[in-house]
């Protein structure tokens, strides 16, 4: 111990003293001699102790600085990784870690951005051999995790030196996890979150506070590395981005960009490939005049001109814009135009021109069909029955087409320069579109839109494109209106609802009229029994002492064979009805042309209106008188029933709504005639309701046209009767009403059917 590097001078004078006192000793062996020699011994014992307690001092200090001086060349070495790899820089530092805090193991895991998840990043390299786990698992979530986990959740150093004792956030080790007597923890915060957690464990002696610095250090000198790694790739990758689009956009230009001194060769330091295509030599033919100078290439007419425009502006600062003639390599003249502006240096001194020169030969022989291509555009644009509108990215509008005009009544002249809430209503509260569609540069879309006043029952479709133009976001709005679409997907979907009612109808009808043919069969046999006098009638009456006179007379007096034949007759009634029903189903469903009888037709058409619940509710149909006048003469036309009675039933519904405000004294009636015509049976449904005013006939059969209230009808009932008459049955139909007197609905319906032109392609 006591002969190191160090202690040797204090150790050699210890050794010296107890040599001459082993000589001395016989000298001094008198009893004056022995007390010099105890005092001498207690003086040397004192001062061994001091220099004992003098030498453990210094090793201490010896060992602090050695250890300083490792944590120092750790932190040395781990500043000289900025090349290193993000795996070997997190290894190194765990180890480092390790090592520093006399650990015999160590981990470190990244948070996510969510702060939710851990994954293990690194184990140290003793740590893998330590554990017996089958399944490591790297990804924990922080909800789960225990003890080492409360370094995230108190976002400070946990340490943990008696791993026994018992500890609320411990949530115990897996199987073959190594075993912990010691834990040290800590966080990684990066503006105020936490991007790590890092931990050691199994120290000899506890941890403290100097290996919690020490660990600290570590891993804050670790994190700066990452991020930097990080920023660096992130900038790398944005360079080598901004270079490909550069490079892109430099060689697709049509024309040759480039960067030139201000003298009179306008010497070239750089230009693009398109310089190939414009003059017909390549870059490096020009720049720096290694084969021809860019003035030599300007037409000598011009060259004059060309530098005093350019001088001119450079002089006032301005971009300048000039067109020329080039003489190309292979000796054709070619107009070009050129834009360009001198670049200044801080203390305003000109360092170079960079400009743009494309030719415009093809152009200029082009630009009467350009114009003509531009009105043609703009035709079809202001043609389109969608509002089409360009806004900029501030939302002013900067293109307004004539549907737009038409939807508000502002001319484009005003629109241009407004903000686009300000002139188009339909865009209140939807500018948040036109930002996302700028910030994502992709097109955005909102379909089935309801309109600003739903009692219109207006629908639209909104979509936004984003749009560039010179270095500035902007972005397109198209508005359509898809009310019609609307309408005709809700019609498709009543159709369906009603084809299902109607199975359904069909199939309770049947259900129906088993239980009602019983009820009829069984009246009939009751009153049989009760009021026939046959021989087995007669015979059971007398065997139960009854007088079937005086039963007769009883059933007359209490009116049960009248209740009876009531009940016989209802039950016919509603024979008739299920039955009709079924008809009406069957007629439905059938498909193609048969022969049908219009007259009864109308008659099952008018029962089957007489039992519409809605019918019976809302307009009293019971109420309405019916006057039939049928030729008896007419004979069966080909049809299809079921269209054929949805027609009738549409028109009866509507004439029995429009009679709903007829005055109290006048009665509803409606009159239901055929007519024989040479080539047609006219069918005629007549009401004596208030009529259809001339401005409404003109418009009568149009789809979704409609005077019922909002709600309550689609405008589609006669456009499709229409549609079922003239182009599935190949007659005519047509409104007549005298003003106040009613509506006549006249369908004229062929006798004879002409075939319908066959399609050449399907021909065998």
């Amino acid at each position: 111990m006591f002969f190191t590097k160090r202690n040797t001078l204090t150790t050699i004078p210890i050794l010296a003293f107890f040599i001459i006192g082993a000589i001395l000793f016989p000298i001094l062996a008198s009893s004056s001699g022995l007390r010099l020699w105890a005092v001498l011994t207690a003086v040397l014992c004192l001062c061994t102790l001091f220099l004992i307690y003098f030498n453990s001092i210094s090793q201490r200090d010896e060992a602090e600085q050695s250890f300083e001086e490792s944590r120092l060349k750790t932190l040395v070495d781990l500043s000289a990784m900025t090349e290193a790899p993000l795996d070997e820089i997190v290894h190194f530092v765990l180890d480092e870690a390790v090592r520093l805090t006399k650990s015999q193991m160590g981990y470190l895991a990244f948070m996510d951005e969510e702060q939710a998840v851990l994954t293990i990043q690194a184990w140290s390299k003793n740590a893998m051999e330590l554990c017996a786990m089958e399944d490591k698992p790297m990804v924990y979530k922080v909800e789960e995790t225990g003890l080492w986990g409360e370094a995230f959740r108190q976002k400070k150093p946990i340490v943990t030196n008696d791993y026994s004792v018992p500890n609320p956030a411990k949530k115990g080790l897996p199987a073959g996890h190594a075993p912990i007597k010691r834990h040290m923890n800590l966080p990684v915060i990066v503006r105020g979150k936490v991007a790590a957690i890092a931990g050691v464990a199994n120290k000899k002696e506890p941890y403290d506070e100097t290996d919690v610095r020490q660990f600290t250090l570590l891993m804050q000198g670790m994190w700066r590395l990452v991020e930097e790694q990080r920023n660096k790739a992130s900038l790398e990758n944005e360079l080598h981005e901004s270079e490909r689009k550069l490079a892109t956009l430099m060689n697709n230009l049509p024309g040759m960009a480039y960067r030139c001194r201000n003298d009179q060769n306008w010497t070239m330091e750089f230009i693009s490939q398109g310089s190939l295509d414009l003059t017909g030599y390549s870059c490096d033919e020009i720049v720096g005049n290694r084969v021809t100078s860019y003035n030599a290439l300007i037409h000598p007419d011009e060259q004059e001109m060309v530098w005093d425009e350019v001088q001119s502006c450079i002089a006032g600062k301005k971009p300048f814009v000039v067109v020329y003639r080039l003489i190309t390599k292979a000796g054709r003249e070619k107009w070009v135009w050129e834009k360009g502006r001198g670049i200044y240096s801080a203390d305003g001194q000109l360092e170079a021109i960079e400009g743009f020169v494309t030719s415009v030969s093809e152009q200029l022989e082009a630009l009467q069909e350009l114009r003509k291509l531009q009105n043609l555009f703009s035709n079809i644009v202001n043609s389109m029955p969608s509002i089409l509108v360009a806004v900029d990215q501030k939302g002013l509008v900067t293109q307004w087409n004539q549907e737009a005009e038409n939807s508000t009544g502002i001319e484009a002249a005003y629109a241009e320069g407004k903000y686009l809430e300000d002139v188009l209503p339909k865009m209140a509260g939807k500018m948040g579109m036109v930002q996302e569609a700028m910030e994502s540069n992709a097109s955005v879309k909102k379909s089935k839109v309801a309109g600003s006043r739903p009692e219109h029952g207006k629908y639209y479709d909104f979509t936004v494109f984003p749009l560039v133009f010179e270095g500035e976001k902007g972005a397109v709005i198209r508005i359509d209106d898809i009310t019609e679409r609307v309408h005709i997907e809700e019609m498709m979907m009543q159709s369906e609802k009603m084809l299902s009612l109607g199975g359904l109808a069909a199939g309770m009808a049947h259900e129906i009229n088993n239980p009602l043919g019983g009820i009829i069969q069984n009246v009939q046999v009751v009153t049989h029994r009760l009021t026939w006098n046959s021989k087995k009638n007669l015979q059971q009456a007398g065997e139960s002492g009854l007088s079937f006179d005086a039963l007769q007379d009883y059933l007359q007096k209490r009116g049960i064979v009248k209740l009876l034949n009531l009940v016989f007759e209802t039950g016919l009634r509603a024979s008739s009805i299920v039955e009709n029903m079924l008809d009406f189903s069957r007629t439905n469903q059938q498909s193609g042309v048969q022969d049908t009888s219009l007259d009864l037709l109308l008659d099952k058409t008018v029962e089957i209106a007489a039992n519409d619940l809605s019918l019976h509710r809302d307009s009293k149909f019971s109420k309405i008188r019916i006057i039939k006048e049928y030729d008896d003469t007419i004979q069966s036309v080909p049809g299809e029933p079921g269209k054929l009675q949805q027609v009738i039933l549409n028109l009866l519904k509507n004439a029995a709504q429009a009679m709903e405000g007829n005055p109290k004294e006048q009665e509803p009636a409606v009159w239901l005639r055929l007519v024989d015509e040479p080539d047609f049976v006219r069918m005629e449904i007549e009401d004596n309701g208030p009529g259809v005013p001339e401005e409404v006939r003109a418009k009568i059969f149009e789809p979704f046209f409609t005077t019922k209230p909002a709600g309550i009808g689609t405008g589609l009932g006669l456009s499709v009767s229409f549609f079922i008459v003239t182009q599935v049955h190949q007659g005519t139909m047509e409104v007549e009403s005298p003003s106040g007197k009613g509506a006549k609905f006249i369908i004229r319906l062929p006798k004879v059917r002409t075939p319908e032109e066959e399609d050449p392609d399907e021909k065998d």
